[in-house]
């Protein structure tokens, strides 16, 4: 195709404003792609599009969204994708005893299904790029056990497990495979979250902290999304890019715990944070009471 694309291409999903996908489509950009930014609701990425910038409706959880969007794609490249960025990401907070299960089919739906489907539907394109590129966008949760999180951080540790897998699969077609274990970034992925526990909860008694503290924990001190892209695109960029890249703020905290301190490492520490300690002193007491 004579008029086709002649720059290296990004497919990047979850860019709705305010979004870390947002500032990857700008990185991305800036770093001379044809960038291809997709929301399942267009009108907030409407802003983004200009020349160099495609902007696409992409529901990751319905294959004829995402195989309308390849077929653009297509037409546009000649058949060919560069990079795909599984961005597109949900998050739900509740205890595992509270969580609705149709919330978690439906995170997992966006989490993990979604990004499962985009490689399936797009590893054609990427095939026939002479260096392709998958990015997962996975997060620090996926490797603690950050409470009233377990949908979230068990959807993320899928992810990487996933994306360990996928790059052993695909290293014979020199696609490489890139798992971002993200630290804290300044996002709208919390906006709307929980802010209080159900009251029936047996965590109730401690609600005040869930609702002081939670989105406090995830954003005290993030890293600016612009600045935590650029080491995304500028790892995607490398000839031999590392397989996890511990990225934002407190990732090399969380590295060093896992490393060193073993599966319970984190269990003092979050155990405290999220007023758990405070509630076992609570149930001890209520207990001595009514004996």
């Amino acid at each position: 195709m004579s008029d086709a694309i002649q720059k290296r291409c990004a497919l990047i999903t979850g860019c709705s404003e305010g979004s870390i996908g947002e500032a990857l489509v700008k990185e991305f950009y800036t770093q001379g792609f044809h960038v291809f930014a997709s929301s399942r609701n267009i009108s907030t990425i409407s802003k983004l599009a200009q020349n160099g910038i495609d902007i696409l409706c992409i529901d990751v959880t319905q294959l004829d969204s995402i195989r309308a969007a390849k077929s653009f794609i297509e037409q546009k490249t000649g058949g060919s994708l560069d990079i795909l960025v599984n961005n597109a990401g949900i998050a739900y907070a509740a205890a595992a005893s509270d969580m609705s299960m149709e919330r978690i089919r439906q995170l997992y739906d966006v989490n993990l299904f979604g990004a499962m489907t985009m490689v399936q539907e797009f590893l054609p394109l990427l095939l026939k790029s002479q260096n392709a590129r998958i990015i997962n966008i996975a997060s620090l949760a996926g490797l603690m056990p950050v409470p009233f999180n377990s949908g979230y951080n068990s959807s993320k540790a899928a992810l990487l497990s996933y994306g360990d897998t996928l790059r052993v699969e695909l290293a014979p077609f020199n696609i490489k495979v890139i798992n971002i274990a993200a630290g804290n970034v300044e996002s709208n992925i919390m906006k709307g979250s929980e802010r209080e526990l159900p009251r029936e909860s047996i965590y109730y008694p401690i609600n005040e902290n869930f609702r002081r503290d939670r989105i406090d924990h995830f954003q005290d001190g993030a890293t600016p999304a612009a600045k935590f892209a650029q080491t995304v695109v500028g790892e995607a960029q490398r000839t031999n890019p590392r397989a996890w890249v511990y990225t934002a703020n407190n990732s090399w905290t969380v590295w060093i715990i896992s490393t060193c301190m073993g599966r319970k490492g984190f269990d003092n520490i979050l155990s405290k944070m999220f007023g758990l300690k405070k509630l076992a002193t609570i149930v001890a007491l209520s207990s001595a009471d009514s004996k």
